[in-house]
């Protein structure tokens, strides 16, 4: 059986304080809103799970501060999205998903509106996870899952209706699996899950069938950093930065194809480069075909539905100068093919600086 997803960006606990009072006060009746309300809430909310899986421009990452609630179920709050592994664990141990996964989600870094430390013991509660799915071609699959209570899925821009539970049920109860048919496309897929809890112990799973060649990450922002950002013409040029692994990168220099003279990270391909397992790539390039100007390098994947795009600059200048020794020093201008001097002396040595 494949592996349960256990890399997730999270965003919650999401509740009110209101609803978290003393424990012989939940029940069922109680007037606090139960995980069906809660999950079909998130429709009037600014949170936007169609928008935010369709593209990873839109897509969130680690320390990004959002504001949820209406007032309707939960007050305007801010709320940060962690990085959170949860690879301890034991998805298949349906108590220990339910009795322990809150225990692994301490969440101190939230604003200071929130008392709490981690999802334990709150009740009537939210909680997002996003996960980046990286797949080597298009494939068709399963995506299976489990919850207490509520849960939505959304892929690549659309909610799967087959995995939709808007109602409460025991995970001990429901130990059988959802699963439903999905089409993974080449590069880099979005995965969003919302689970709603009523009362006390939640829990969820997800994993993807045939998953042995899919990466699952909560990838950092993609970023490109050309060294140095002045550089004379036909000096050796860095250029690193961060993608996903095994999606080939092309890389421009203005209008003009990176020329490469030798990768550090990653390997060659047809349009670029392709960055490693870890999605880091790292190149030395020519510039000896570029003319002197400022340049826009930037990088984009040739995966359409990845979105990757990132830049810097970079200056081209000529050789900087040569330093005439003596009394006077004359700036002149120097090329790879020639050296012209205004006023010459030829009595004079000349110090080639910076060439």
């Amino acid at each position: 059986m494949s592996k349960y997803i256990s890399n997730w960006l999270v965003l919650g606990p999401i509740f009110d304080e209101s609803h978290q009072t003393s424990e012989s006060q939940h029940h069922k009746g109680d007037g606090h809103p139960k995980a069906g309300e809660i999950i079909r809430d998130i429709d009037n909310n600014s949170i936007d799970p169609e928008a935010i899986t369709r593209s990873f421009d839109n897509a969130p990452q680690d320390g990004d501060v959002v504001i949820y609630g209406n007032g309707s179920i939960y007050a305007k709050q801010e709320y940060t999205w962690r990085s959170r592994e949860l690879s301890d664990i034991d998805w298949n141990n349906i108590h220990d998903v339910e009795d322990n996964i809150h225990r692994k989600l301490p969440l101190l870094e939230q604003t200071s509106h929130l008392t709490c430390s981690a999802f334990l013991g709150k009740h009537h509660a939210l909680a997002f996870f996003l996960v980046h799915i990286e797949s080597p071609k298009d494939r068709k699959t399963k995506l299976c899952i489990r919850s207490d209570d509520s849960i939505r899925v959304w892929l690549n821009g659309n909610e799967i209706e087959d995995l939709k539970w808007e109602d409460e049920r025991d995970i001990n109860k429901y130990s059988t699996e959802v699963c439903s048919n999905v089409n993974l496309l080449v590069g880099c897929n979005i995965l969003m899950i919302a689970v709603a809890e009523t009362h006390y112990e939640w829990g969820f799973s997800a994993r993807i069938e045939h998953d042995t060649d899919l990466r699952f990450t909560t990838i950092p922002s993609p970023y490109l950093k050309v060294t140095p950002h002045t550089a004379q013409r036909g000096e050796l040029i860095t250029i690193e930065g961060m993608g996903w692994g095994n999606c080939p990168i092309r890389l421009k220099i203005g209008d003009s194809n990176v020329g490469i003279d030798r990768i550090i990270q990653g390997v060659s391909a047809a349009t670029g480069i392709k960055p490693d397992a870890k999605g880091n790539f790292k190149l030395l390039a020519t510039t000896s075909e570029l003319q002197p100007n400022n340049y826009e390098v930037v990088g984009t994947s040739t995966y359409p539905n990845s979105k990757y795009s990132a830049s810097d600059t970079i200056k081209i200048i000529e050789c900087s100068q040569i330093e005439l020794s003596g009394q006077e020093k004359t700036l002149v201008n120097y090329t790879l093919n020639s050296l012209s001097v205004s006023n010459p002396d030829s009595t004079i040595p000349a110090i080639v600086k910076n060439c």
